[in-house]
């Protein structure tokens, strides 16, 4: 809206004085012009008046003629002759008398013309008197002859004195007309100057009032980006704080699960103490998506998929959600299914929330039907199930952040992320996700749509999205019999809860509460993998890290110590310094038994071979 006002203002500044310029110079140069057309009025009247004088005098010598034949051969054909030449005469005189009304000196010579034009006449009338009655008389003859003459003159006079003002006018013409031709030149160059300069001061205003919009846009700019940078801080240190007690439960309850001896009703309290914590991880994670998603940070590992990979994972882990309710949850999966391009994990979450989206909604003994199949130039992934239906007034709100339908309860199903989530990862993989119902009670069905590429490359190796982690207990993680295991963490409470967990699976641990004290455990003993925490007062994880790996390279150890860091913190600038620090792989928390559990095993496997 600025901008429009500030181009608004600036062309009616421009444009103002521009109009008013080009008003000036339009009306004095038709001023000029209508003066020179009087002027050529007047010389165009000038030229009508000889003429008329001239066709005056032709009459004179035609009655002229006209009586000397008659003279000669007394024939009624010669008074013909004289009447027309009289009529022609008075006439042209008459029209010569209605041009010259504008000047005095010319109507005294008409006066004249006229007195002897009636002497003449007379003469003539005298003269054709005397012939028919043969009494001519050379006198009669010689007055004819002196009044003809002294008319003649008076016509040469009146012809002379309007070719002296013909040549006055055709004087001033020329002057107009020199006056134009200056002063068409010299307005215009006085105009384009004067606009020049307004102009150019109109560029210099526009230009400071630019500069001035760009410093404001600039200062703007900046305030966001700091907004921004501050909103990722709050958001990435809010997303520690939960996560650190998140952590300590689930390893607790997920350690506590492995206990055979717990009775029926306490493993079913510590089951859902350990849902719960899930479904926070899930919440925490969903608002990093939708943060990300906002600031367009959110970035894609795009390499050839195995859909079919993908969706039996998801699957998978919801198995166990879907039989707690007696849900019956099918695949379906086309074997011609191409490989497509995208990013596993962020598919696999894509999936994961589907099926978790419709587990909750269905009722106990109801269905869920997983398909994949391939649609003409695309892949389709369909997730339907019997349950709760959506209003078919509701359905292009489906996809909206924080949407809950009006008949459900505002907090039973969540905040509502999880479906707009799936919405933007399709939009980034280029793909399209539709939702249908036939109505409150008649189930919904979502279907994804991807992409085919135009060549294949080799199924790469499955990954998994931390935020669709199977709900593995401790029970089922693998195991760690026999490894020596060095805890760092200066939160009591999680360390003595992660000794416990790794502890449970057979590893013999050793905690260390601060850098420090870990640095020290390392100088007399040889564990076979370190697990750090990052955040930690004093010194950090990634101070930790880098002594440990400048002590390596300084003793007689031939093999790199496996350290995995422990983190409350996701963004990938966080796990671009846990790896530049010199951390082999991380782990985000809460953390996930079975992932933690199966890192260590592959790396200490891998170190020993």
């Amino acid at each position: 809206m600025a901008y429009r006002e500030l181009r608004w203002k600036l062309t009616a500044r421009y444009l103002a004085p521009f109009i008013v310029a080009m008003g000036v110079l339009t009306a004095i140069l038709l001023w000029r012009i209508d003066a020179q057309i009087a002027t050529a009025d007047w010389v165009e009247q000038s030229d009508r008046v000889i003429t008329r004088a001239k066709d005056a005098q032709l009459e004179m010598r035609r009655v002229q003629l006209g009586v000397r034949g008659y003279l000669y051969s007394p024939q009624k054909r010669f008074l013909n002759e004289i009447a027309v030449g009289r009529r022609q005469f008075a006439r042209n005189l008459a029209i010569v008398a209605y041009l010259v009304t504008d000047d005095p000196g010319q109507e005294q010579r008409l006066l004249r013309i006229s007195d002897l034009k009636e002497n003449w006449l007379k003469a003539i009338e005298n003269i054709i008197h005397e012939k028919d009655s043969s009494k001519l008389t050379p006198d009669a003859i010689t007055d004819t002859e002196i009044a003809s003459q002294a008319l003649f003159s008076s016509m040469d006079d009146l012809i002379s004195a309007e070719y002296a003002i013909r040549m006055r006018k055709n004087a001033l013409q020329t002057k107009e007309n020199r006056l134009l031709i200056v002063l068409v030149p010299l307005l215009s160059i006085g105009v384009i100057l004067s606009l020049s300069f307004w102009g150019l001061r109109q560029i210099r205003e526009a230009s400071d009032q630019f500069a001035h919009a760009l410093t404001l846009a600039e200062q703007a700019q900046a305030k966001t980006e700091k907004a921004s940078r501050a909103k990722d801080a709050f958001l990435s240190t809010v997303s520690h704080e939960l996560r650190n007690p998140l952590n300590s439960i689930m390893l607790w309850s997920s350690t506590l699960l492995s206990d055979q001896t717990l009775s029926p009703s306490t493993r079913r309290g510590l089951t859902a103490i350990d849902r719960a914590v899930r479904a926070q991880t899930q919440l925490v994670d969903d608002l990093l998506d939708i943060s990300r998603i906002e600031s367009g940070r959110m970035r894609l590992d795009v390499q050839s998929v195995d859909l079919t990979e993908v969706v039996r994972a998801a699957v998978e882990s919801m198995r166990a959600a879907a039989g707690a309710k007696s849900i019956a949850l099918q695949e379906i999966i086309d074997p011609r299914v191409p490989i497509v391009f995208g990013d596993p994990g962020r598919l696999q979450q894509v999936v994961w929330n589907l099926i978790s989206n419709a587990v909750k909604f269905t009722p106990k003994d109801g269905k869920i039907q997983v398909r994949v199949e391939r649609v003409n130039s695309h892949v389709e992934i369909t997730v339907a199930d019997t349950g709760q239906g959506i209003d078919a007034a509701s359905l292009d709100c489906v996809f909206d952040r924080f949407w809950q339908a009006d008949n459900l309860g505002q907090s039973k199903f969540g905040v509502g992320l999880g479906l707009s989530i799936v919405k933007e990862i399709i939009n980034l993989h280029g793909g399209t996700v539709l939702a249908r119902s036939e109505g409150i009670g008649k189930g919904s069905t979502f279907t994804i749509r991807l992409p085919l590429p135009v060549g294949r490359t080799a199924s790469p190796e499955s990954r998994r999205h931390p935020t669709v982690a199977g709900t593995l207990a401790a029970t089922n993680a693998p195991r760690l019999d026999g490894y020596l295991i060095l805890v760092v963490d200066d939160d009591p409470g999680a360390c003595e809860a992660l000794q416990s967990l790794l502890t449970s699976l057979g590893a013999r641990v050793t905690a260390a509460t601060s850098a420090e004290a870990a640095l020290a455990i390392l100088d007399r003993m040889h564990p076979d993998a370190v697990v750090s925490d990052i955040g930690m007062p004093v010194h950090d994880g990634y101070f930790f890290a880098r002594e440990m790996r400048k002590r390596e390279e300084g003793s007689d150890r031939h093999h790199r110590l496996p350290l995995v860091a422990l983190t409350a913190y996701g963004r990938v600038e966080d796990k671009v310094k846990i790896f530049e620090a010199g951390f082999d792989n991380h782990v985000v928390k809460p953390v996930d038994p079975a992932e933690l559990s199966a890192i260590l095993g592959t790396a200490i496997s891998s170190r020993r071979n």
